[in-house]
């Protein structure tokens, strides 16, 4: 399975240089693959084609922004969906309260955060 999930990255790296983008020094800190800047500017992680940006500090690069966004959105949706199910299971009042509570926070939360991936 991961074989096959190998061969679909170098895949797209292929047709990611023949588009004419740039492969990079730099590796995705998420998937550990060499990034790519589009003719456009953009910068992709060609694993999962999501945009990556880079914040300096001093001397150092980064890879930041996007990337730390992406996974925070996963880790969000994923306790939503925990939640969720126990929300459905919960005959307790005060505890659906509290679920529901949680549910408004992390849905706020989630917004935000894909406020911010569009800018």
């Amino acid at each position: 399975m991961q074989q096959k999930q190998d061969e679909k990255v170098i895949k797209k790296m292929a047709d990611l240089l023949r588009s004419g983008a740039q492969m990079l020094a730099e590796t995705c800190p998420i998937h550990g693959v060499p990034l790519f800047k589009l003719k456009s500017g953009e910068i992709i992680c060609p694993a999962c084609g999501k945009g990556v940006l880079f914040a300096r500090e001093g001397e150092e690069t980064k890879v930041a922004g996007n990337v730390i966004l992406n996974r925070l959105e996963s880790v969000i949706l994923t306790k939503i969906r925990l939640l969720t199910g126990l929300l459905e299971q919960e005959s307790d009042i005060y505890k659906m309260h509290e679920y529901v509570k949680s549910l408004s926070s992390l849905i706020d939360v989630l917004s935000k955060i894909r406020s911010l991936s569009s800018k």
